[in-house]
């Protein structure tokens, strides 16, 4: 899983479970769980019913405890107006998983259009153009490209024109989605921030002993 606190991934082990009660809105008993994170050490609850089909345990309804309203992570290089749609789909994933879906394909088009610089038109096209640009991991383009045979998209082709609409979602396609997200912001952002941060500082113990900086030096 993935820490709601810090963004790091583990493996959890869950302390025992807790029986709280029954509830005539889910099919048995509400129980709780929780662990720590191993990096941050901070708690990390979730809410479960649990009943007997037969002669097997069935779970569902998991719902986060602690905290409340998850958001992942973000980093420090990514531009606010980006971070601050991404922490939106994240929070509203737990309330509506297809309002989570409709923020990140806004935000998806929006990170095409700036940082893809392709031309406006349905997402499908703009994903098409990216794809044709070559400025992606051959891995992430392919998982990009995968969107038109997934949940609405594959459904109903025209829908992609109406990227904010709130659609049905298949089964794990917002959490997909935000996976998604996560890797674009970082090849768009984050890796190139990170890439000019260390050019920078090479540059800089260059100028200290007397050398000429990266780009000077490169292009002479």
């Amino acid at each position: 899983m993935r820490c709601p606190h810090c963004g790091d991934s583990f493996t959890p082990q869950w302390s025992n479970t807790k029986l709280l009660r029954g509830d005539p809105d889910i099919n048995g008993d509400w129980y709780l769980r929780w662990t720590a994170c191993p990096t941050c050490s901070r708690l990390v609850a979730v809410l479960y019913d649990r009943w007997l089909a037969g002669n097997v345990i069935r779970e569902t309804s998991q719902l986060s405890a602690y905290p409340a309203v998850p958001t992942r992570v973000v980093a420090e290089e990514v531009d606010a107006t980006y971070a601050d749609d991404f922490r939106e789909a994240s929070a509203t994933l737990q309330v509506s998983p297809k309002a989570s879906a409709a923020l990140s394909r806004r935000l998806l088009q929006r990170l095409l259009r700036e940082k893809g610089n392709v031309k406006p038109a349905n997402l499908m096209a703009e994903i098409d153009e990216v794809r044709k640009k070559n400025i992606l991991p051959i891995g992430l383009a392919d998982e990009l490209h995968s969107i038109r045979h997934i949940g609405n998209f594959a459904a109903h082709p025209l829908k992609d024109t109406e990227t904010e609409a709130i659609a049905d979602v298949e089964v794990g396609e917002a959490e997909w989605l935000l996976d998604l997200l996560e890797e674009l912001l970082d090849a768009f952002i984050v890796a190139p921030a990170k890439r000019e941060a260390r050019r920078q500082a090479l540059s800089s113990k260059l100028e200290g002993v007397g050398k000429k900086p990266l780009d000077e030096s490169s292009s002479s």
